[in-house]
């Protein structure tokens, strides 16, 4: 069930004409929080996200409350259904 979340959340994050879309949580440092979403077309080329914070926020959040306190990376490709997560 957590994996379906974990892909409903990512495709909601994803912008158009996405194939792949990966969000790392890190903690660089003691009280710090990293998040990363990046998202790759057919060819592996990542596509550019010109969208204004509001819109970001409320695409990242839903990701944020699925993560832990450990880091992790999240790798959802949209053609083939596969999710990869990676914690630690």
């Amino acid at each position: 069930m957590q994996n379906e979340k974990w892909k409903a959340a990512l495709k909601r994050a994803a912008l158009p004409g996405t194939v792949k879309v990966k969000f790392t949580f890190s903690k660089p440092a003691p009280n710090e929080m990293s998040y990363r979403l990046s998202c790759y077309d057919d060819k592996g080329s990542a596509i550019g996200d010109d969208r204004d914070y509001d819109i970001l926020k409320a695409v990242i959040t839903p990701l944020e409350n699925l993560c832990d306190d450990d880091p992790v990376t999240a790798t959802y490709d949209l053609n083939s259904d596969d999710l990869d997560i990676q914690t630690g």
